[in-house]
């Protein structure tokens, strides 16, 4: 039996570090998301791919980080209870923005919540008749199915990389004007709120691109907390700058 004093020394423990680091990178579409991932790995990759993106490391120019990685293409959150993560450094979710855009359509198409919360659309045409228009509800129950299946991936003794397609705010019409990973915002939190690492990737001219970690603005969500890995960087230097300082 638990004594008050047994109580009283687990509340007032110090905390212990977790060695292993999380990341979102995140940009627009060919920004080098997956292969900056990739990147990341030290000696062995697991890539869940959820678009087909994995096959840009067919390329040749590729080939010897292809040889790091082994590719799973992720069809559902429940194939993540049986995929043996054993043995690698890094797990990639390449982008977890996908996977919420099918379980939110899964949700969409497979489920009605009895006729309630979503409203029909008010159309006159045969092609949206019927359409209805997703509730807060979808959302929350999109939160609720991805954080049990987050909280298992921030278990392993591995380091993990999420990659994300950006949102794309359009000027002076859309009212969140800030480029920020493209999901739901209760979804994003869960993983947000435990990332070391949001970095939103972008070409910089003439063939140049760069991760940006700089401090969340209006217009850019960003966000370190590994001294080292700060403010815009050009992407080679941010892979290994972040290599050098996780895998010493």
């Amino acid at each position: 039996m638990t004594t008050e004093a047994e109580f009283k020394e687990e509340a007032n423990k110090d905390p212990i570090s977790n060695p292993f680091r999380m990341s979102m990178l995140y940009g627009e579409f060919g920004k080098r998301k997956t292969t900056t991932a990739c990147s990341m790995v030290e000696k062995r990759g697991l890539l869940l791919s959820c678009d087909g993106s994995w096959k840009v490391l067919l390329n040749p120019r590729h080939a010897e980080l292809y040889k790091k990685i082994k590719v799973i293409e992720l069809e559902g959150l429940s194939q993540l209870e049986y995929i043996d993560f054993d043995g690698y450094d890094t797990v990639i979710w390449d982008p977890v923005s996908t996977s919420v855009a099918h379980f939110l359509d899964l949700l969409y198409d497979e489920s009605n919540w009895g006729g309630k919360y979503r409203e029909k659309l008010a159309t006159t045409s045969k092609e949206l008749k019927g359409l209805e228009i997703l509730a807060p509800v979808d959302y929350r129950v999109t939160r609720d199915g991805f954080r049990p299946a987050l909280s298992r991936l921030f278990k392993l003794s591995a380091h993990l990389i999420f990659t994300s397609h950006a949102t794309d705010p359009i000027p002076g019409l859309s009212k969140d004007q800030q480029a920020k990973p493209k999901m739901p915002g209760a979804t994003f939190e869960v993983m947000g709120e435990r990332a070391d690492i949001i970095a939103n990737l972008r070409a910089a001219g003439k063939g140049k691109f760069v991760a940006d970690m700089s401090e969340s603005s209006l217009t850019m969500l960003g966000k370190s907390r590994i001294e080292g890995l700060q403010g815009q960087m050009d992407l080679d230097a941010f892979v290994n700058k972040y290599k050098e300082i996780v895998f010493p």
